[in-house]
């Protein structure tokens, strides 16, 4: 490889990592996961998925049609093209059956843990998550702002704000 193919290959990895990194300026967020839905949420077609719920953080209007997620085993899937206001989210179903919906993805969750990544129309990282092993009906969330981090909660909140805190 020449050395400015190079250099050029060095400075984008560097720029990929630097942007991949700045999650401060994130709107799109990971706001709950349940790798082992037992009746808590239905999908559209009446099934119990697991799921992972979005949120729009920002004040602004977030276009999804540029995002993409992907988990563990490699498997991606473009965000339906849809425009998510301030403050709502967007449940997606990790059933692994994308034929049946916009917001079924191609992969399902690990109940022993997984990886999880959502990447911006840029093709940068917004957020990786690990996800641990978590027990029926058991979510991994996020409360209050966009950089809190994510906690177990055995009080999931599907397709609805989380608020502050975990709730008893």
């Amino acid at each position: 490889m020449p050395s400015g193919a190079r250099t050029s290959l060095l400075v984008s990895c560097a720029l990929a990592l630097a942007f991949g990194c700045n999650f401060g300026e994130r709107g799109l967020v990971v706001s709950e996961i349940v790798s082992t839905n037992d009746n808590l949420w239905l999908d559209e077609w009446g099934q119990d998925e697991d799921y992972i719920e979005l949120r729009n953080a920002s004040d602004k209007t977030i276009r999804l049609g540029g995002y993409v997620i992907g988990d563990g085993s490699g498997k991606r899937a473009q965000l339906p093209d849809r425009t998510l206001e301030p403050g709502a989210v967007v449940m997606l179903v990790a059933d692994g059956t994308p034929e049946q919906g916009a917001h079924h993805l191609p992969f399902k969750l690990s109940s022993l843990g997984d990886v999880l990544v959502l990447g911006d129309a840029h093709g940068f990282a917004v957020e990786r998550v690990e996800l641990p092993a978590l027990g029926i009906n058991e979510a991994l969330m996020r409360f209050d702002r966009k950089d809190a981090p994510l906690v177990l909660c055995k009080r999931p909140s599907p397709n609805a704000p989380n608020g502050a805190k975990c709730a008893k």
